[in-house]
């Protein structure tokens, strides 16, 4: 039998887990409802299961991927969709957006681009994008999905909007990627998030 082990000093007096020997019998130390020397019960397994928006939930899950590049004209651009970016959510189902990306090629110090995610074509408070304006052939602003986590409310309609404020003729792109699952598996987890 090896010797028990010592209780750390910052351990409460009541936990005697520490100081028996590691090969011993698991033995409660008097707990309430208790006596002392009484065998323990297993409490069983816990099982740990990730939110669907940090993580698919599996079989569940349906993959999004939308991209889409087109050529502007010569500003001014008042607002427009880009065709490639939009998504329908089912309905009974709702999704995540885990990952944006937005490019433009050929900006120019006097450039004013503005990107917007839309839901129903209404922007989406918080994530619109105006891209800081540089003389440079192409540009590309990421939010990869360890900084991005977009709630998608049931059968909504899911765009990426780009709109120019200045009078240059731009080609613009964006991306982006998530998943979508029943609206089951969100009320089982709508507390956590």
């Amino acid at each position: 039998m090896t010797a028990p082990r010592r209780v750390p000093p910052n351990v409460p007096r009541d936990v005697h887990e520490w100081e028996r020997a590691p090969d011993a019998p698991q033995v409660q130390g008097g707990g309430i409802g208790m006596r002392a020397g009484t065998q323990m019960q297993p409490l069983g397994r816990a099982l740990m299961v990730p939110p669907p928006w940090m993580y698919p939930p599996g079989d569940a899950a349906r993959y999004i991927f939308r991209e889409e590049d087109t050529t502007l004209a010569a500003g001014p651009v008042v607002q427009t969709e880009l065709a490639g970016s939009v998504f329908q959510i089912p309905a009974q189902n709702v999704a995540v957006i885990r990952e944006l990306n937005f490019s433009v090629n050929n900006m120019l110090i006097t450039s004013d681009i503005t990107f917007r995610v839309t839901f129903n074509q209404a922007p989406v408070e918080g994530y619109t994008f105006k891209l800081f304006p540089r003389a440079a052939a192409s540009v590309s602003v990421a939010f990869p999905a360890e900084s991005t986590v977009l709630h998608v409310p049931e059968a909504v309609r899911v765009a990426i909007t780009v709109q120019v404020g200045d009078a240059g003729a731009y080609q613009v792109g964006c991306s982006w990627r998530g998943w979508f699952y029943s609206k089951d598996i969100h009320n089982r987890f709508k507390f956590y998030g």
